[in-house]
């Protein structure tokens, strides 16, 4: 169990308020001594409420840790040139270590913001649609124990006002029946105007439990109002560690390998759908460029869209 700091009790009211306004990373070292061992917590910068499950990678993405539900974190012999924290529904922030004077770390995150379209119901039709790709099942890609935070997804093409209903997965072998502290999460994003990943629509938080290889795992996400905007959207899973979440064995016996069905890109859709994927604090990545070409995650998506 990750040892949490209480930082109450080492601010007072009027220290605290002081670094509240600072979008900054604060983090602290003896003058002239090593920390080994740092205690440190991830805040929203408006509300200075907790975020949870936020990567804290350092020194390129080759280490990490991941905060817990109340944003706090451990890091031990730190030896940081430059420092990442990646958040659900916060924008990505990377710094410099700024030496202060002792081991306490606050981590300040802006909310990510995105405008989502309005939609006129009035004389607009409502019709169902199906974002899918082959059925045809090749090799599977996944993370492993060694991965810190993985991201793999199937970027969809879309040219239509509507709203998400449902995601459907198909999820291949596990390995390892220890599940341990990893955590697999659904992550839904649009892209920005480079046409890369950016903003989260699905802004809270939504674990992935597939209890059975090799099979469809569907997740209803009508209660989440997920509305689409004309743009291309990315449906990937998120694998990260996750310090001390309660593990529900029997619903995770799938264990800490995990793997994704592939799908060979229609001809007819090669150059729209995409595989993309990230790994720890590093730049998202899309296929050709990935080492498997045309094919993307077996990942199908429902949606209600709205038609002139």
């Amino acid at each position: 169990m990750t040892k949490i700091l209480n930082f109450a009790a080492i601010c007072n009211k009027k220290r605290f308020s002081e670094w509240a306004h600072l979008s900054l990373i604060y983090l602290l070292f003896v003058p002239g001594t090593l920390v080994a061992q740092v205690f440190g917590k991830i805040l929203d910068s408006e509300s200075l409420e907790p975020v949870s499950y936020g990567v804290i990678s350092w020194n390129g993405g080759t280490n990490g840790v991941v905060s817990n539900i109340d944003g706090e974190f451990e890091i031990v012999d730190l030896k940081p040139d430059s420092l990442c924290v990646s958040a659900l529904a916060f924008k990505d922030t990377c710094l410099a270590p700024k030496p202060t004077g002792t081991n306490e770390l606050l981590i300040y995150l802006d909310r990510q913001i995105y405008d989502l379209p309005e939609i006129e119901v009035g004389s607009i039709k409502l019709a169902r649609k199906e974002f899918q790709v082959s059925d045809n099942l090749s090799t599977g890609i996944g993370g492993s124990l060694s991965k810190l935070n993985y991201f793999v997804g199937t970027e969809f093409s879309n040219e239509q006002l509507g709203v998400i209903e449902s995601v459907s997965i198909f999820f291949g072998q596990f390995q390892n029946s220890k599940m341990g502290d990893k955590i697999m999460r659904l992550r839904i994003l649009t892209f920005n105007d480079e046409n890369f990943p950016e903003y989260d629509l699905l802004t809270e938080f939504v674990p992935l439990n597939p209890r059975r290889k090799n099979r469809w795992l569907t997740i209803d996400l009508e209660k989440y109002d997920l509305r689409l905007d004309k743009r291309n959207f990315l449906v990937a899973v998120e694998y990260v560690k996750n310090p001390d979440l309660e593990v529900d064995k029997d619903s995770r016996e799938y264990g800490s390998g995990w793997s994704i069905g592939l799908s060979e890109i229609p001809a007819n859709q090669e150059g729209l759908i995409q595989m993309w994927d990230k790994l720890d604090g590093g730049p998202w990545g899309k296929a050709p460029n990935f080492p498997i070409k045309n094919v993307v995650p077996m990942i199908k998506v429902s949606a209600r869209v709205y038609d002139p």
